[in-house]
């Protein structure tokens, strides 16, 4: 299962200065070297978890331990005026306050009386900007915050704690020495403060020209911001042409499920070594779409969750991992239970083989994991599920049966080509079939075999399907290849169309039988529409 959360505010924020650009559908992340000062922006955005949440309260997110969130933008066409960037180092910061994202969209429009801008001229400086997050709130460090280094004219002051030092320090500002505490260290003028003589005591310093961070720093992968800021990640974009940018948030995105972290969004921008001028004459320039881009590449966290539900019920195999499985069906729909149920596995004779608790791995849906091993006297065992409570009620126990098989290790003193013939088929959704967005479709896959084969004798040992889009002769994947849910004889996709935007897709398959890899060469097509589509679709 895949699920997108697309954001639902961004903006850019462009170094000492007003201007609002949260209408543009198009982001630039710029740095700019080659003046007398460095000029830069920084992209931030926001997204909601309310879906993800109630993904993970009813189990269609198992546990997470399965989960990855992945930060996703798409590359775009820029007229900026700064050459795009081919190798660069990345940083995901945390904005740390609430922010409006403004409705400007044009930064290159003149600073005029607004009765004489042009009509296709939209200029605003209402926040959020590089000084205000909101109209009456100012950001608690200008652009979120600040990587500039400082320089301190002064001839001596005491040793100033890390946690003391005030961000807003300006060049040749003097320290008040009534605010400074600890052992006196000698400076000559002009000397750069670096974090090793705020931690080290009392040490002399001759002065460096070394480019240096902000005093008031922490660390993470290399990357040093104020320390009223977390860093979150370090990345590095290196491709002849850009190639957008994808970044892992799992850690991130699981910490907003699970708790009660506060979600004021996030942001990108160039590491602090090419906005604070170490990297000195140099300008470059990353650009993404943003949320407001009319093309179906908007930027978003993929929340990817693919469990390998593969029952082996009918044809449990000895020496190897099978797996079996609890469907917690309430008023013919699946719930999940108040807890994880467990299973005992039993021969004939009602001896217990062994016993393990049930992890829950979809909504309803419940997963043990068994390897039997020798030479059992029976085909047949059973399983046993317990402890299964719904709302606080104690249910009965359910007691199941599978059968046993010994041929998983099959031994012949040849090569024979034993893959057997079958044809795939897709039901449960119509070829060029318009679907509105928000319906939960379950997809069959049909595997027709020929005359005395049936499931419990196939060769399938795999199945997975993929959901892309076409551009052109380019196809544009959208859900990378997932497995194919397999209940009894039954194949099927639970698709969720709730993010999908309203476009056509098509479905891939693959099957895997005896190393044999055959894919779907029906193309299967339909198309998302939302309510206001289906309207024009009717009046037409």
């Amino acid at each position: 299962m895949v699920l997108r959360s697309y954001f639902c505010k961004d903006n850019v924020l462009y170094s000492n200065d007003d201007v609002n650009v949260g209408q543009n559908p198009v982001a630039d992340i710029i740095y700019d070297n080659t003046g007398q000062c460095a000029i830069f922006s920084r992209y931030i955005f926001q997204f909601d978890v309310t879906k993800l949440k109630e993904y993970y309260n009813t189990c269609k997110l198992g546990n997470l331990s399965g989960v990855t969130h992945t930060l996703t933008l798409y590359p775009a066409s820029s007229d900026c005026d700064i050459a795009p960037s081919k190798s660069a180092k990345l940083v995901l910061f945390k904005v740390n306050q609430d922010w409006n994202e403004g409705c400007g969209y044009d930064h290159k429009c003149q600073k005029q009386c607004s009765l004489l801008k042009t009509n296709n001229c939209n200029y605003s400086e209402d926040p959020s900007n590089w000084f205000y997050a909101k109209s009456d709130t100012k950001w608690s460090t200008k652009g979120i915050y600040q990587t500039t280094t400082y320089i301190l004219n002064t001839e001596s002051f005491e040793h100033l704690p890390l946690s003391n030092l005030i961000p807003e320090i300006r060049q040749t500002e003097f320290l008040p020495l009534t605010n400074l505490t600890g052992t006196t260290c000698a400076l000559e003028p002009q000397v750069q403060v670096t974090e090793e003589l705020l931690l080290s005591g009392c040490t002399v310093f001759t002065g460096t020209t070394e480019c240096v961070p902000t005093p008031n720093l922490i660390y993470f992968e290399d990357c040093a911001v104020s320390a009223n800021t977390e860093i979150l990640a370090c990345v590095e974009i290196n491709c002849e042409q850009y190639c957008g940018i994808q970044i892992d948030v799992t850690s991130e995105v699981n910490k907003l499920i699970t708790g009660n972290t506060d979600n004021f969004g996030y942001g990108i921008a160039f590491h602090p070594d090419f906005e604070n001028g170490c990297t000195t004459n140099l300008s470059n320039s990353i650009s993404f779409y943003t949320r407001h881009t009319h093309s179906f590449f908007k930027p978003h966290i993929e929340t990817r969750y693919c469990p390998a539900i593969w029952d082996a019920r009918n044809r449990f195999q000895l020496d190897t991992p099978q797996k079996l499985y609890l469907y917690s069906r309430i008023g013919g729909k699946l719930k999940g239970l108040d807890q994880n149920p467990t299973v005992e596995i039993q021969d004939a004779a009602c001896n217990v083989v062994t016993a393990i608790t049930a992890n829950c791995v979809y909504e309803g849906i419940y997963e043990a994991q068994v390897t039997l091993t020798g030479d059992p006297k029976c085909d047949m065992f059973y399983d046993v599920w317990k402890g299964i409570t719904y709302n606080g009620k104690t249910r009965p126990d359910v007691k199941q049966t599978f059968a046993v098989y010994d041929d998983f290790y099959q031994i012949d003193g040849f090569l024979e080509d034993k893959t057997s013939t079958y044809w795939i088929g897709i039901s449960g959704i119509k070829k060029n079939e318009f679907i509105t967005q928000g319906e939960i479709r379950k997809i069959f896959i049909n595997i027709q075999y020929p005359f005395g084969k049936d499931c419990n004798t196939s060769d399938i040992t795999n199945m997975e399907y993929r959901i892309y889009i076409k551009e052109g002769l380019s196809q544009c994947t959208v859900i990378d290849w997932c497995p194919v849910w397999k209940v009894g004889c039954d194949y099927f996709i639970v698709l969720d169309t709730c993010w999908m935007l309203p476009t056509c897709y098509h479905i891939d398959l693959r099957v895997e039988s005896d190393q044999v890899v055959k894919h779907n060469l029906q193309e299967y097509e339909f198309c998302i529409i939302n309510n206001k589509e289906q309207c024009r679709c009717k009046t037409c």
